[in-house]
């Protein structure tokens, strides 16, 4: 797959699938789509621009349809890499597989946050894959996120993607209006796992 393909894979792997109608996550925040905070600043006024009542939404007597979805989601991916990018000014010099691995903790963290790293960015400023990664596992972040931490770490130090998410970044990226069909429906898979959001 293109490198945009393989971002929205790997970001909606950890997010948990699609929500069509809102739920909360694994620290109560309440969320819709693939890992949209409804409270997040902002939130308000993105949904009302795709002519979706916010206050109804939240109350969950209406729901999102898949393109509004992946809207909001590929607006979030484009705003994630502007913080990847944001934090770590070498950001173009990095392997796509550790890009990757940056754009899905700026999605996941959000750039204020994600600038507490300062050993991690240290780290990445001197190549050291390996302390970057230990920085990872010596964060509050990577005791909240589960199986995310442990994909990002093992693709920091190995510079490839966790080989059960089956993820390849291997073509040009091909401009496309259709919808991806990578995601799974939560609601039609048994024992689907909530995303876990971090929280400083």
């Amino acid at each position: 797959m293109n490198f945009k393909e393989a971002i929205e894979k790997y970001i909606g792997e950890h997010e948990g699938g699609k929500y069509n109608k809102v739920y909360l996550d694994s620290v109560k925040i309440i969320t819709i789509g693939i890992g949209f905070n409804l409270k997040k600043p902002g939130a308000k006024e993105r949904i009302e621009t795709l002519g979706v009542s916010y206050d109804n939404l939240c109350a969950g007597s209406i729901a999102l349809t898949d393109a509004h979805i992946f809207q909001l989601f590929r607006e979030d991916i484009e705003q994630a890499k502007k913080d990847a990018k944001a934090f770590f000014f070498k950001f173009n010099d990095l392997s796509d597989v550790r890009k990757v691995i940056l754009i899905d903790m700026a999605f996941n963290l959000g750039l204020t946050n994600l600038s507490g790293f300062k050993k991690f960015l240290a780290a990445l400023n001197k190549q050291d894959w390996n302390n970057a990664a230990d920085e990872m596992v010596n964060s509050k972040w990577y005791q909240q996120v589960g199986k995310r931490g442990r994909h990002n770490v093992f693709s920091m130090r190995n510079d490839k993607i966790y080989p059960d998410l089956r993820i390849s970044i291997d073509e040009p990226t091909v401009t496309t209006t259709q919808s991806s069909m990578w995601f799974h429906d939560p609601h039609k898979v048994a024992g689907a796992v909530v995303t876990v959001k971090y929280r400083p």
